[in-house]
């Protein structure tokens, strides 16, 4: 989602009324409450069970946006929970402790959930680049054991939604 911006919308299939959907900076912003350049704040602050990056004790999604709706970014979070109690809607002292006191963690998830440039990379046109992936059974079972490997749990359930579609459509061309 922080990569969402005016000229980036990010995909997302809903399964439940089998429509696409793209997310927009608006939509982005009424789901999370933040803007998609807050998410890294956001999340570092929330934790990612996904990724198995934990939170702040006590710090859900919607405590973390009205903290990032006063503050800005983590920074200003960390700094403000140093400085005093902080002004942010149902953050009270308990809450603020628990921020103070989860400062290293919340940092070690800000360096994990950004998105980073890689020196000397140029993708030049990417377009003529990018090679279709054969999604095979031999191919799922490398991501298969990589994701199991490194605990990635949202890849796999992915995975298995991806299987079965290849599944059921070697199935049909048969």
């Amino acid at each position: 989602v922080q990569l969402v911006g005016p000229r980036v919308r990010l995909h997302s299939p809903k399964k439940v009324a089998r429509e696409q959907h793209f997310m927009d900076v608006a939509a982005a912003r009424e789901k999370w409450g933040v803007e998609p350049s807050q998410m890294v704040s956001l999340l570092a602050m929330t934790g990612d069970a996904t990724d198995s990056i934990p939170g702040i004790p006590g710090i859900g999604r919607k405590k973390a946006a009205s903290l990032l709706q006063v503050y800005g970014d983590l920074q200003c979070v960390l700094d403000a929970a140093e400085r005093g109690p902080l002004q942010a809607k149902g953050v009270g002292p308990k809450l603020r402790e628990s921020i103070r006191t989860s400062h290293e963690q919340v940092r070690t998830n800000e360096k994990l959930l950004r998105l980073m440039e890689v020196p000397g990379l140029n993708i030049g046109d990417w377009r003529g680049q990018c090679k279709a992936v054969n999604w095979d059974q031999q191919w799922y079972d490398r991501v298969k054991a990589f994701s199991d490997q490194e605990n990635m749990q949202g890849l796999g359930q992915t995975l298995q939604f991806v299987r079965r579609k290849i599944m059921s459509s070697s199935v049909r061309s048969r």
